[in-house]
């Protein structure tokens, strides 16, 4: 009876220290997940900013060199 009655204090203690790590584990996990979308968001911005800026690029160099040629 005595190794039952241990055996269950220490899975009472594990569930607890279970919920409590789940708990502190759950906002840190968030801000994670949300740092790596802001992340993506920004990276986002940046490929379509790269690619605008090249686009212009090859557009005014096309016109350079119609210009050129009239």
């Amino acid at each position: 009876m005595k190794t039952f009655v241990q055996l269950s204090a220490a899975g009472l203690i594990a569930a607890i220290l279970w919920e409590l790590l789940g708990m502190l584990a759950a906002p840190l996990l968030g801000m994670l997940f949300g740092l790596l979308i802001l992340l993506g968001k920004i990276a986002f911005v940046v490929a379509v900013g790269f690619l605008v800026v090249t686009l212009v690029r090859r557009w005014r160099d096309r016109c350079d060199e119609a210009a050129e040629e009239a």
